[in-house]
Formats: structure tokens, sequence, C-alpha cells
């Protein structure tokens, strides 16, 4: 297959090598590779990016201890990762133990509002209670003061006809 390798960029080199070429001319190219690293030639400069092979015969675009350490790295940042979700994962388990406490706090705040608006009805209720019994003791208090000036006045009234039935009796005999 005809190609340029100055065309090519380094991620369009990567990926046409290992997608669209046929394994014949992928092993054609690690042929080539091991006559150049036989040869003393490590590196090859086609156009803008160098293309280097590694003890494996595979085609990189980057030289083998930067391989090394963009895999390290790639290792670090994974743990790292793990690290994140890890904490995550922790602060996701606090968070719901948070929401749930909150929930039983706003359970417990709207059934003390319920007590206290229920203690609140109460007290209006003995008040109205008190002020109906004061109005009735006042009003039995006023019947009895009635009854008690009408007892007197029948009581003088008794007396005052007893008195004119004495003196009758006495004017008759």
């Amino acid at each position: 297959i005809p190609f340029q390798f100055e065309q090519l960029s380094i991620l369009g080199f990567h990926l046409f090598s290992n997608y669209f070429l046929s394994p014949r001319v992928r092993f054609g190219l690690v042929c080539f590779s091991f006559v150049l690293l036989t040869q003393g030639i490590p590196t090859m400069n086609f156009g803008r990016a160098p293309i280097y092979f590694d003890e494996l015969h595979n085609v990189r675009i980057m030289e083998a201890d930067s391989f090394k350490q963009n895999e390290q790295l790639q290792e670090e940042c994974n743990t790292f990762i793990e690290r994140v979700k890890h904490f995550t994962d922790g602060i996701t388990t606090i968070v719901d133990a948070m929401s749930a406490n909150a929930e039983k706090v706003e359970a417990q705040k709207r059934k003390v509002l319920g007590l206290r608006n229920k203690v609140k009805a109460e007290e209006e209720q003995r008040m109205r209670r008190k002020t109906e019994i004061e109005a009735s003791i006042a009003e039995e208090e006023a019947e009895l003061d009635r009854l008690q000036a009408e007892i007197e006045s029948l009581e003088r009234l008794d007396a005052e006809q007893r008195q004119l039935l004495d003196k009758m009796q006495t004017s008759d005999s």
C-alpha cells in the first residue's frame, strides 16, 4: 500500500498502522524495523514526527524512556483515580447518612411543632372554658343574690303578716 509518512500525523500513523494495514504489511514493517535496529538506526524521521522501534520491534511514536514514563504516569493516574473513587464513595456514604439523619430531624421537628400547636390549642381551650365557667359563676351569683333578696323580702313580708296576724289575734281576744 503506497502512502507518504510525512502526511500522517503521529496519531494518524499509529491508528493507520494498527487498524488499516494487513498483517502481512505489519510484518513487513516489523522486519524493516529489525533491519534498522540491527544496523544501529533506532529511529526514522519522516517529516515532522520521528518513528521509534521498541525492544519487541513495535513501531512507536515516542522514545522507549518516554513511553515507560508515560506508562508509569498512567499507572499513577489510575491509582489516583481509584483513590478519588474511593473518596467519592466515602463522601457519598457520609452524605447519605447525613440525609437520613436530616430526614429524622425534620420528622422530629414536625412532631414537636404538632405537639406545640396542641399545647397552644389546649391552653386556649382552657382559657375559653375558664371564661365560660367564670361567666356561669357570675350568672349563678347574680341568681343567688336575686334569690337572697327575694327571700329577705318574703321573710319581711312574712314577719309583717305575722305581726299583723298577732295584732289581729290580740285585738280579737
